[in-house]
């Protein structure tokens, strides 16, 4: 949406129409005001930027920026096609990073895997020092099992931040789908010490132990991390099969269903990494 051309705008008269303009000028700053990033009531962030791109006069990269707030609030209120179609907006007037990185998480969040990593790899292309962008793209590989592609990402994020809290923990789970455990181990021990309170990485580490047989060593990990997040769908189904094969057979098919209640396919990710019932 370009701009005004004010060189060919009438000049305005002082009349009843010019009266009505000037009214509109202080809901079209408070919309200024309200479509940005300080604005974190997103219901009311997208009333503000509804009633800014409505006001239209503004040129593409501001109307790309109204594009991409409403953008990010509808995903955060759950209307994610829409979401996805103010960034593919935003992206069309004036492609930024940001947009590509954010339209990349929506859809992998919707399950659109291809489409997902071609955005965040374009992100990365754009801005390769944004380091949300690396993490999402580490993150997403590892959805499809592009294994490789997830260690250059956790790589490129450790490049930029050595002390990055979760790039050793892409890099582990990584090298567990490779079948490279001590070095999977190693990483996984390293971001475990950078982030000790992160149950996500002790399912991880269960997840190693287990993938090498090590089921008493992965069922500890797994109720150490399930006490502090008892619905993780990951750390409950790892512990239904650690138990059920430690002998615990009735209390592991209830972790199993539990954790198939709240992630239908859970089964399948654990399978990508090699570990089955």
């Amino acid at each position: 949406m370009m701009g005004f051309d004010q060189g060919t705008m009438p000049r305005l008269r002082w009349t009843a129409t010019m009266i009505a303009v000037a009214s509109l000028i202080p809901a079209v700053a408070q919309a200024k005001t309200g479509c940005d990033r300080a604005n974190t009531n997103h219901a009311n962030r997208i009333v503000q930027c509804d009633a800014l791109i409505a006001a239209g006069d503004m040129g593409n990269v501001d109307y790309s920026d109204a594009l991409f707030y409403r953008g990010y609030s509808l995903s955060q209120t759950g209307n994610k096609p829409a979401a996805i179609a103010n960034y593919s907006a935003a992206i069309a007037v004036h492609p930024t990073a940001n947009a590509y990185d954010n339209r990349g998480w929506v859809r992998y969040e919707l399950g659109q895997n291809e489409a997902a990593f071609a955005d965040v790899s374009r992100a990365v292309e754009l801005n390769p020092q944004s380091q949300n962008a690396w993490s999402n793209r580490a993150a997403i590989a590892l959805r499809m099992g592009r294994f490789d592609e997830a260690i250059i990402s956790a790589d490129r994020l450790l490049a930029l931040d050595p002390a990055h809290k979760t790039a050793n923990a892409y890099r582990a789970r990584a090298y567990l789908g490779q079948g490279r455990f001590a070095q999977a181990m190693t990483a996984i021990d390293q971001a475990i010490q950078r982030d000790p309170s992160a149950a996500y990485m002790l399912i991880d580490r269960g997840m190693i132990h287990q993938a090498q047989g090590d089921d008493l060593r992965a069922f500890g990990d797994y109720d150490a991390a399930l006490r502090s997040t008892p619905n993780d769908a990951w750390g409950l189904y790892g512990r239904g099969l650690a138990k059920m094969r430690l002998g615990r057979t009735a209390d592991g098919r209830a972790d199993i269903a539990r954790a198939t209640t709240i992630m239908p396919d859970i089964a399948d990710h654990f399978a990508r990494y090699g570990i089955r019932p």
